[in-house]
């Protein structure tokens, strides 16, 4: 069953030019949920999940994947989620993020990806400046939201 909603979703979502993160199936209060997580390169709108919800429902409604009662839940990976892979880091690249390192947080535009090293463009009181980062330095990367 799982399966087969993970086909269905990767097939509708490249339909849409979308990327499938994960499907899952949940209990929460209750109730059996069919999660997926969708993104794409300049993070998932609300009409991009809307179109994957539409289109995913009428292909599970045709294949009856369960006899089960479930809901669709079509949502992002969030604003700021947690870069954990060096294709979501490259994927990132001219996208505002925070480095975490043992000398503090900061926040740029990540405008370079190599095998030991990351580079921010950072706004340093009006100044902007690139600043390396060594791998071995970070704690955690995270696309950061502007304020």
């Amino acid at each position: 069953m799982l399966e087969k909603a993970k086909r269905i979703a990767e097939q509708e979502a490249e339909k849409l030019g979308l990327e499938i993160v994960s499907v899952s199936f949940v209990k929460e209060y209750g109730m059996k949920i069919l999660r997926v997580v969708a993104d794409k390169e300049f993070g998932l709108t609300l009409e991009d999940s809307e179109r994957l919800n539409l289109a995913m429902r009428k292909v599970l409604d045709e294949d009856d994947i369960t006899d089960e009662d479930y809901y669709l839940e079509v949502s992002s990976v969030g604003a700021e989620r947690q870069l954990k892979t060096r294709r979501e880091i490259e994927h990132a690249i001219g996208r505002y993020v925070s480095i975490k390192t043992d000398k503090g947080k900061f926040f740029g535009d990540l405008v370079e990806v190599t095998d030991d090293s990351l580079t921010l463009r950072i706004n340093n009181k009006g100044r902007m400046s690139k600043t390396v980062f060594k791998n071995a330095d970070i704690q955690e990367i995270r696309l950061a939201v502007k304020i």
